[in-house]
């Protein structure tokens, strides 16, 4: 006989599993990253030149600055995106960088390397493009970082642990039961008669459940409805759907810092608010979140904080409202140009 209580827990287990969206970092600093004196240059010219940067734990921050001024240049610099670089004169990169505590600047080249690769494992990037595979529909490219990374993201957290428990103490009798059997078949899984397949074949069931749910999850988040949109095909999606797409993808993984780069690129202003709505919602989540842009279409935005690169340096302009009450002539001709027309 079943044990409903039980396989009550057990769902409720997986619930909880895919819904706790680990926004929270451990206890100590609320400071994300902290950058001090940065300076980068490439081929003799200077991109970025003594900038300061910081980014706590649950802001909302938008870096703006126009085409070709540093933006895709400090993302890569500071979290490794693209290409991670070297700190040193020799290297044209000088300044202390902390990300998550962690110091990138006085260690070695291997150190900073792995360093590297631990930043990229605790942050969700959402490229210009969206970075989605064409090849793979909606619900195939949301799940591909889970199934990268499901032993990283699940098999060591706590509520998995409670749920492996339980399925340790499942009788043999309820594993090759006919729900089971349904499951399976749901998932494309062979009901299997040995015990240690069972197990093996239970596994790998947990697996596809869990994923699934989180995908479904992360889909209604961000307004796409996972049963008339999971099978779609991302060639045939709008500019506005496949930004959603890459959204959900990026949440899937329990980011703790989501970065955006340039989210509005290529869209008309309808796609881009809906866009900016949908940013805002990862804001009232309590997400910590960076967003590039060269967008200066202030009435979309909301965030916590702007800043903006200008002459090589990140200038603090402070909340939307500051921005707009400003008096600096460089602020109000690059986010209001239309002022200076004559």
């Amino acid at each position: 006989m079943i044990d409903l209580g039980a396989v009550n827990a057990y769902r409720a287990g997986i619930q909880g599993l895919v819904s706790n969206d680990y926004k929270t970092m451990p206890d100590g600093d609320d400071a994300i990253v902290e950058c001090h004196g940065l300076t980068r240059s490439f081929a003799g010219e200077c991109i970025l030149e003594g900038a300061d940067f910081n980014l706590n734990r649950g802001e909302f921050v938008f870096l703006f600055g126009g085409s070709g001024k540093g933006k895709s240049v400090f993302l890569r610099t500071v979290f490794g995106i693209g290409n991670p670089v070297i700190f040193g004169s020799d290297n044209c990169v000088d300044g202390e960088v902390y990300v998550f505590g962690k110091a990138l600047h006085g260690i070695s080249k291997s150190d900073r390397r792995k360093r590297y690769t631990e930043i990229y494992s605790r942050l969700g990037y959402c490229p210009q493009k969206g970075g989605l595979f064409g090849s793979m529909s909606v619900a195939e490219n949301i799940a591909f970082p889970l199934r990268e990374h499901f032993y990283d993201v699940f098999y060591k957290s706590d509520v998995c642990a409670s749920v492996r428990e339980y399925l340790s103490t499942r009788s043999i009798e309820y594993r090759c039961g006919e729900e089971l059997k349904a499951l399976n078949e749901n998932f494309g899984i062979r009901a299997q008669q040995s015990r240690s397949s069972i197990i093996l074949g239970e596994v790998n069931l947990l697996e596809n459940i869990i994923i699934q749910a989180r995908v479904d999850y992360c889909m209604e988040l961000v307004g796409l409805d996972p049963w008339k949109d999971r099978d779609k095909d991302v060639a045939q999606l709008s500019g506005g759907m496949l930004k959603r797409v890459a959204v959900a993808r990026v949440l899937a993984d329990f980011p703790e810092l989501i970065i955006l780069d340039e989210p509005t690129t290529g869209l008309d202003p309808p796609l881009s608010l809906e866009v900016f709505d949908l940013i805002s919602k990862l804001k009232k989540m309590g997400y910590t979140v960076l967003a590039t842009t060269h967008d200066n279409r202030l009435g979309y935005f909301d965030p916590d904080r702007i800043d903006w690169i200008h002459e090589r340096k990140i200038r603090r302009l402070g909340a939307k409202q500051d921005v707009i009450a400003s008096d600096d002539e460089a602020v109000r001709r690059f986010f209001f140009p239309d002022e200076f027309r004559e």
